[in-house]
């Protein structure tokens, strides 16, 4: 049997451009006095390996950039007797849409496993869980503050537009006919990042971003790897900067209907408030399948 308690091990924050990374990072240090940060390592793989490298315990702690993390969250004891190469990882709220999920959370890596692997920039696929198997933790370790700016709000509603879209981790060839075969609970965080967030300070550049990364998507404007290219995302965003916010978000729920048969009702402030007041998170817990 081998349990671990978090903060036994070394923790690593990872912080690349997050307009709020030194608030969170002051944060992170109350916590967990002896964290380490890895700041400005360019791509999600290499970021990772470099903790790795710097890991003087078998397992170690990662938090990303945007992370607000919670009184408890390094209080939650490990036991990974029987699939000792699993990632645990720990729920995170988002601020924008309230959904919470694995997305941008706490995470605990074994050092060889990640090491061994190869993913985002040097490898295949746009997200780890597709590499290694996930252990989920149901336990709300964080919250994702990624609406501090227009551009990271958008990026973040882009990014998860084009991951929520896969079937077994890769985009549809035919997304009218495969769409009932997303993942069901990917399947409502996608509508979810589509439609929620006018109630929050630039949530409808996530909005945006999460219509815009699936249309772009599945009509052939981009491959899904841009989404690992934050330089993709600065080029991008010197054009989408001076854009009406409201005025594409209705264009591309009607291209999205149009094209894909998708339906995106465009909810106001206090329907959004009302849906995060009343929709019930699914358990997390075991490993993800």
């Amino acid at each position: 049997m081998t349990e671990y308690w978090p903060r036994d091990l070394d923790t690593f924050y990872i912080s690349y451009d997050e307009p709020n990374s030194e608030e969170n990072w002051a944060r992170v240090l109350e916590i967990i006095p002896n964290a380490k940060r890895i700041h400005r390592v360019k791509g999600f793989d290499s970021a990772h390996k470099a903790c790795a490298l710097a890991s003087s315990t078998s397992r170690f702690m990662t938090i990303d950039g945007d992370n607000w993390i919670t009184d408890q969250a390094f209080d939650q004891l490990l036991d990974d007797t029987g699939h000792e190469d699993v990632v645990f990882s720990f729920k995170s709220k988002n601020a924008i849409n309230g959904l919470e999920y694995g997305n941008g959370g706490i995470k605990c890596w074994d050092r060889l496993v990640l090491l061994n692997s190869n993913t985002h920039e040097n490898g295949d696929t746009t997200d780890f869980c597709w590499t290694m198997r996930y252990y989920q933790i149901d336990f709300l370790g964080s919250v994702s503050v990624n609406n501090a700016t227009p551009f990271q709000a958008w990026r973040a509603g882009f990014r998860e537009g084009v991951k929520m879209s896969y079937v077994d981790g890769k985009p549809m060839s035919d997304p009218i006919a495969e769409r009932s075969l997303i993942y069901q609970g990917n399947r409502s965080k996608l509508n979810v990042w589509m439609t929620i967030g006018r109630d929050i300070t630039h949530g409808t550049w996530a909005m945006l971003g999460a219509r815009q990364g699936f249309h772009q998507l599945y009509t052939g404007e981009i491959e899904n790897s841009v989404i690992n290219d934050y330089s993709w995302f600065d080029k991008q965003w010197k054009k989408m900067q001076f854009v009406n916010v409201d005025q594409m978000l209705l264009q591309y729920a009607r291209r999205l209907r149009e094209d894909f048969d998708m339906i995106i009702p465009e909810l106001d402030q206090l329907s959004s408030i009302w849906f995060k007041s009343n929709y019930m998170h699914p358990p997390r817990k075991g490993l993800m399948l």
